[in-house]
């Protein structure tokens, strides 16, 4: 998995965005009506949404969450 890419939980539930990946977890944003939400998930409790697209895997400085870290 990428940061980036769509994600839902095995088990349903909302599409999350990939926001980081470490050796174990992800770490996943998404929202519930306006309220913005994040939780790690372990990788085995993740799978790549039907829909799911690598947010430009050709350039690795690129920061999908650049707007909201300034």
């Amino acid at each position: 998995m990428n940061v980036g890419d769509k994600v839902r939980l095995k088990s349903g539930g909302a599409q999350m965005t990939v926001a980081a990946v470490d050796s174990q977890n992800v770490d996943c944003i998404w929202f519930d009506g306006l309220q913005h939400k994040r939780a790690f998930f372990p990788f085995a409790t993740i799978e790549l949404s039907p829909d799911f697209s690598v947010m430009n895997p050709d350039n690795a400085e690129y920061d999908p969450l650049e707007q909201w870290r300034s």
